[in-house]
């Protein structure tokens, strides 16, 4: 089975500018998320990593970086090159996109990834599936921070969003994670 998978939002390069993408509340009334901005962060005036975010945040002292993505399906464009067979579904792929980001973040010497039960991502993100990974990010990614967590929830016909914090110590921010885990859910 030959066929060519491209997702324009997530191969956007998640490495490009540090300025934001796309209109961030636009893309919250699309998806139909609820955000809150997370206790203990504030919008970035300066961004220390080279993702393309829709919103990015800083703890006060700088040792953390926030990065929320929003990817709706209406953006995803798949191109797929087998005559014999149908592409995928949009809605099928999101652990294929989930894989990929952490490989393009991540130095490649291995990630620990945790997939949510489908209850869990449903009572915490109100999402069809949600999963996080840790890992040791690419030099090209962040001169300045060294670690990465990635969270992504996926909502059927809705999309992907995704927060990326960046740290040099992530076990030492761990309340700042809980608080800005859950500032982006899916609405009913």
């Amino acid at each position: 089975m030959k066929y060519v998978l491209v997702v324009l939002f997530c191969s956007l390069s998640l490495v490009a500018s540090a300025e934001e993408s796309w209109d961030f509340d636009a893309l919250l009334k699309e998806m139909n998320m609820a955000y809150q901005q997370p206790e203990g962060w504030r919008p970035a005036k300066q961004v220390y990593s080279q993702v393309a975010s829709n919103r990015v945040l800083v703890t006060p002292d700088g040792k953390a970086e926030l990065h929320l993505l929003l990817r709706p399906v209406s953006l995803m464009s798949i191109d797929y090159d087998d005559p014999h067979s149908s592409a995928p579904n949009p809605n099928e792929v999101f652990p294929l996109l989930f894989d990929s980001l952490v490989q393009q973040l991540s130095n490649n010497q291995g990630s620990n990834k945790q997939e949510l039960l489908p209850r869990q991502a449903q009572e915490k993100f109100n999402a069809n599936w949600a999963a996080a990974s840790v890992f040791d990010l690419k030099q090209r990614t962040s001169e300045v921070y060294s670690e990465g967590l990635l969270i992504a929830m996926h909502r059927h016909n809705a999309g992907d969003a995704y927060l990326l914090v960046l740290s040099n110590s992530l076990g030492s921010i761990k309340n700042l994670i809980q608080s800005a885990e859950t500032s982006l859910v899916f609405n009913e």
